[in-house]
C-alpha cells in the first residue's frame, strides 16, 4: 500500500511540474511582449542634442528579452517537467524581472 501512494504522488507530483512548465512557457512569452510594447511607449526615441535616435531600452527589450525567453522556452517544450528546466526558468524568470524593472 505504501508503494502504490508513493507511486501515485511522485505521478501527481510529475504532472503538476509539467504544468507549471506550460505555465512558464506563456509567461515567458507574455512578458517579453510586455517588455517590447512597455519600451516601444515608454521611451521610444533618445535624443542627443537636435539628433534623435532609437533609445537602447528598445533594442534591449527585443533582443535582450528575446534571448531571456528562448532557452526557458525551448527547455519547457522540449524537457518538461526536468529538475534542470525549473532551474533554467527559475534564472530566466529573475533576469527579466531585472529587465522589466529596468523598463518600467
Amino acid at each position: 500500500m505504501i508503494a502504490r501512494a508513493e507511486e501515485l504522488y511522485a505521478d501527481r507530483e510529475r504532472r503538476l511540474h509539467v504544468a507549471t512548465d506550460r505555465l512558464f512557457t506563456v509567461l515567458m512569452i507574455l512578458q517579453w511582449v510586455f517588455g517590447v510594447v512597455c519600451a516601444v511607449f515608454v521611451s521610444p526615441r533618445t535624443w542627443l542634442g537636435a539628433e534623435s535616435a532609437t533609445h537602447v531600452h528598445v533594442y534591449a527589450a527585443v533582443f535582450l528579452g528575446g534571448l531571456l525567453a528562448a532557452l526557458p522556452v525551448w527547455m519547457t517544450l522540449r524537457y518538461p517537467g526536468s529538475v534542470s528546466t525549473r532551474f533554467v526558468v527559475a534564472a530566466a524568470q529573475a533576469l527579466f524581472s531585472a529587465l522589466l524593472i529596468h523598463l518600467t
